[in-house]
């Protein structure tokens, strides 16, 4: 029911008509950025290696927002803070555990992962499961389990594109979930990991300014963040509960449910193979804590 209603929500809001020339220019800029990294990747992807691991030759600092930017996803950054405005404080137990599961993931994953790949000649996951327990079953299940994962999470940001590009458009939320998604077929198609990757810094960098941006903006509207809760305490005091408006149990789940889940994201796992030089890898988890913190400056 919340989900219905906050899709239904965001379906209702119009962009101001002063306002909407300039945004409707800037999603066609940015469909004109993504199809021009698209087209440089398509003419630097000639093999296997280059479309599924981009020839590992990725630098840390693209491979870090790269990783931010899938991690978040359109899943918690747009769905996310809408969560939040439908059941309160209780939903930041999604984003507790970001940083510290991303970073205990890559410590225990990153060098181990790139290791195995370099021995074996590896560049899915399931081949890495295969290969470290020899055995054809675990490598089958796992890509099962992969697909079985990921139709959930494309399915949400295919919701959370419809949403942006009717928004922006006004071409209605079917229409702007399949435009999305035609989009996101075309350059992962014909570019590779290596425009899902340099498309993922883009996306990732604007995620990282809107955020900050929109959070600036927020504390000198609402006079700071003493001002913000005072009023939304006067108006619903539950909504700034430790549980907000979950129970306990729901909210601590939600906790348990993604510090698990961040562990083994096979979107963010399978870029470990694609670092230029693994020796950088002991400083993934310092960027990509430092990148989590700026992109979930939207939650507050």
């Amino acid at each position: 029911m919340i989900q219905t209603a906050s899709v239904s929500a965001l379906l209702q809001v119009a962009l101001p008509n002063a306002a909407r020339p300039a945004v409707v220019a800037v999603g066609i800029l940015y469909f004109a950025v993504v199809l021009g990294i698209s087209v440089w990747a398509a003419r630097r992807t000639r093999t296997a290696r280059d479309f599924f691991v981009a020839g590992k030759g990725i630098g840390l600092v693209a491979l870090t927002v790269a990783s931010v930017s899938v991690s978040v996803s359109g899943f918690a950054f747009i769905g996310g803070p809408g969560f939040i405005y439908a059941v309160g404080l209780g939903a930041m137990y999604i984003v507790l555990p970001a940083a510290v599961t991303n970073v205990m993931g890559a410590w225990v994953l990153a060098k181990r992962m790139r290791l195995l790949g370099e021995a074996r000649a590896l560049i899915t996951i399931p081949d890495a499961i295969g290969a470290r327990y020899r055995s054809r079953a675990a490598q089958g299940l796992s890509a099962v389990a992969i697909l079985v994962g990921i139709v959930g999470y494309m399915a949400t940001n295919a919701l959370a594109m419809g949403v942006v590009i009717n928004s922006i458009f006004g071409v209605g939320l079917g229409w702007g979930i399949w435009i999305g998604m035609g989009v996101t077929l075309a350059y992962s198609a014909s570019g590779g990991i290596l425009a899902g990757i340099y498309n993922d810094v883009f996306q990732g960098t604007l995620m990282a300014l809107a955020s900050v941006l929109v959070f600036i903006f927020v504390l000198q509207f609402g006079g700071g963040l003493g001002e913000i809760s005072r009023t939304i305490l006067a108006h619903d005091p539950a909504f700034l509960g430790p549980w907000g408006k979950l129970t306990p149990l729901a909210a601590l789940s939600f906790f348990f449910v993604f510090s698990m889940g961040s562990l083994g994201q096979p979107q963010a796992v399978h870029k470990y193979y694609m670092l230029r030089d693994p020796l950088q890898l002991k400083w993934y988890p310092l960027l990509k804590t430092l990148g989590l913190v700026l992109v979930l400056h939207l939650y507050f």
